[in-house]
C-alpha cells in the first residue's frame, strides 16, 4: 500500500505541468496562531490543538480510533484541548448541542476550552503565496 502525502500529491501534479503553490505553515493549527502565538496562548500548558473541523469531522479525522486509543493519545496533554476558533463554532455548538462537546470531551480524556481567534494571519499567508 502507498501512503501519499502532501508533498508527493504536489509533486505529481507539478510533474504532469499544474503549477502548485503552498502555505508556508507547518500545519493547519499553524495557519491560524503561529507557534510563539500558541505558546502565548498555552501559558506553559501541555495543549492538543483543535480547529472546529477536527471537532466537526471528528468521525473522519479520528476513523478507527477506539476509545483505548484516544486513551493513550489525548491524556498526555495534561493542559487539555485548545480549539482555535474564528467563526463562533465552538459557541453555537454549546448553545444548541452542548452534548456534542462534553461527549468529544469525554471520548478524548481532556477539557476542550475555545480561543477565539481571526483568520487574519490565514489572510496573511495567502496573500504572501499569491504574491511570491
Amino acid at each position: 500500500m502507498c501512503i501519499r502525502d502532501r508533498d508527493t500529491i504536489i509533486r505529481e501534479q507539478e510533474e504532469s505541468g499544474i503549477k502548485i503553490a503552498r502555505i508556508k505553515a507547518t500545519h493547519c493549527v499553524d495557519m491560524l496562531a503561529s507557534a510563539e502565538e500558541r505558546e502565548e496562548i498555552a501559558q506553559g500548558r501541555d495543549i492538543y490543538w483543535l480547529t472546529p473541523g477536527w471537532m466537526k469531522y471528528r468521525h473522519n479525522v479520528y476513523q478507527g480510533w477506539d476509545k483505548g486509543l484516544a486513551n493513550e493519545n489525548f491524556p498526555k496533554h495534561s493542559g487539555g484541548a485548545i480549539m482555535l476558533d474564528a467563526i463562533g463554532y465552538y459557541d453555537r455548538v454549546m448553545e444548541s448541542e452542548p452534548e456534542k462537546i462534553l461527549e468529544f470531551s469525554d471520548w478524548m480524556g481532556i477539557p476542550i476550552e475555545p480561543y477565539r481567534v481571526t483568520l487574519d494571519r490565514f489572510r496573511r499567508l495567502l496573500v504572501a503565496e499569491v504574491k511570491s
